[in-house]
């Protein structure tokens, strides 16, 4: 099944290559001098929709099994989408990060996005984004002995605005201009990992994470000694908006993306904790 599975998405690649030959009138110019897809036509042509996924899972959103299968609620939908425009779907994991994949619909290596891919002014100036279909909370992980050391009394955050604290975030997400907007005089230290980030603050080298709040809800999960050292504080009226994004040149892809977004229901964190319950420590006793 493996290999059978390799030979489709060898196939589709070598469309896609002929397609490009056969129909590159239609392809727009990318930065680097690479061509990306203009239409829904164009991706039709050639009989695939690529995707592109950091190379490190995010349990829940995108992973891949010993099989080289992959899963996930991001996943599902953009195998959905490809599906529902009757074209294969491959899988190009190669980013570090969000920033990479930006680079990379840039450059016409991917047609699309949808990486727990947060909208942004700054990304809406280089690549077409969709509407939003999850919405997640943002929070800061915060070391509970250096709340102590500090004396501090009230909520660690209120604490953090005024403060020149160390605190840990993904490089490359938008996530480092938000903290830095939230806490201007504090030290970011950016990380190429969740694991490395949680470590720092559970080692007490930072003294908090600045994090979505799903992301905090699996580390917990993965590392059982978070909740022995430390506790979450999740903000309600800051939000990270997940959405799908496609090439400045494929308008076209974008309305269809949008149109099938608003058709279907839209993923919620209720049903990424029941589906993922044993990621999340919320398994009900039986």
């Amino acid at each position: 099944m493996r290999n059978g599975r390799k030979r489709i998405v060898l196939g589709s690649f070598a469309v896609l290559i002929l397609a490009g030959a056969m129909f590159f009138g239609s392809f727009g110019q990318a930065k680097e001098g690479g061509t990306y897809a203009t239409s829904l036509q164009d991706i039709q042509d050639k009989g695939v929709l690529v995707v592109g996924f950091p190379k490190d899972d995010l349990l829940a959103f995108y992973e891949q099994d010993e099989d080289g299968n992959m899963s996930g609620t991001d996943v599902e939908l953009v195998r959905q989408i490809a599906d529902s425009l009757g074209v294969d779907i491959a899988f190009k994991r190669e980013a570090l990060n969000n920033d990479d994949l930006t680079r990379q619909l840039e450059n016409g290596e991917i047609d699309l996005v949808a990486a727990t891919y947060s909208r942004t002014l700054s990304r809406a100036k280089r690549v077409l984004l969709s509407n939003p279909y999850l919405s997640i909370g943002m929070g800061v992980m915060v070391n509970k002995q250096a709340v102590v050391q500090r004396g501090v009394s009230q909520n660690p955050t209120a604490y953090l605005k005024d403060s020149d604290e160390k605190i840990a975030v993904i490089s490359g997400t938008s996530h480092v201009d938000l903290c830095r907007q939230l806490f201007p005089n504090c030290q970011l230290v950016e990380t190429a990992s969740y694991e490395e980030a949680t470590e720092l603050v559970k080692r007490n080298q930072v003294f908090g994470y600045f994090c979505g709040e799903l992301e905090f809800y699996s580390e917990v999960c993965n590392d059982s000694e978070l909740q022995i050292f430390t506790d979450v504080y999740v903000y309600s009226d800051i939000k990270d908006e997940f959405c799908i994004a496609v090439p400045k040149g494929n308008q076209e892809l974008l309305d269809y993306v949008n149109l099938y977004l608003d058709m279907n229901q839209k993923i919620t964190i209720e049903q990424i904790h029941n589906r993922y319950e044993e990621y999340y420590g919320m398994r009900e006793e039986q």
